[in-house]
């Protein structure tokens, strides 16, 4: 589905539960038709960022309740320290809608506590919002941001827990994470038998990427669950 006026197209990336490999969820993700970071792009084209993050709220809301599990939708940190922003969020999501749905905070700026990003977060937790950290360990998203926010949910890409591009001791120091604060850990960038090995062989609990839609297909649908 492509936007013309944002020149984007909206897709939807399955997360599962990996002992049982059900679904239970999806984020929701924007991408420049042409490819490139969204966020890049947009200030490139001076696009507002604010613009980006209400198209995202406007699609998510037109799917919760029908995706499997939570939906999850990316916003920036500056998004949270905005008056108003949980209205935004629950005039979006409509009634109950909250309850499905994790905020992933992005790493292109620093989080930064302030009253405001606090009653936002606050009063989205009420409603039954959940939040995330996005890749961490990239750019912003740091052991400040998880300070600050106390994510439900953890996100790193693969690349940064195994490989060339890996950080010591950063697999290690999640899964502590994981275990003290009950934060769920989701292991990005899982696109081949190979990932999904490595992933499991590490024992995250959680996965995401193109594999259960490219090389599963339709076989996994229908196996969805609302945890998460």
């Amino acid at each position: 589905m492509a936007d013309p006026a944002l020149n984007l197209d909206v897709h939807l990336e399955p997360i599962v539960r990996l002992k049982d490999h059900v679904v239970v969820g999806q984020e929701l993700l924007l991408r420049p038709l042409h490819g490139g970071d969204i966020v890049e792009e947009a200030r490139r084209a001076g696009i507002s960022l604010a613009s980006i993050t209400r198209r995202a709220l406007r699609e998510g809301g037109t799917r919760l309740g029908t995706a499997p599990g939570k939906l999850h939708l990316n916003v920036l940190p500056e998004d949270l320290a905005t008056p108003l922003f949980a209205s935004t969020v629950a005039a979006a999501a409509g009634h109950g809608g909250c309850r499905s749905l994790v905020l992933e905070v992005t790493e292109h700026s620093a989080v930064t506590d302030s009253p405001i990003l606090r009653h936002n977060v606050s009063t989205l937790r009420a409603m039954g919002v959940r939040f995330a950290i996005d890749d961490f360990g990239d750019g912003n998203a740091n052991v400040e941001s998880v300070r600050i926010l106390q994510p439900e949910v953890v996100k790193v890409r693969l690349e940064r827990i195994v490989g060339p591009g890996a950080r010591p001791g950063l697999a290690r120091w999640l899964k502590e994470l994981g275990a003290q604060s009950g934060a769920a850990i989701i292991v990005e960038q899982i696109e081949t038998e190979a990932d999904l090995a490595t992933v499991t062989g590490l024992h995250f609990d959680y996965g995401q990427g193109w594999l259960w839609t490219h090389a599963r297909g339709a076989s996994w649908e229908g196996r969805t669950s609302g945890g998460g």
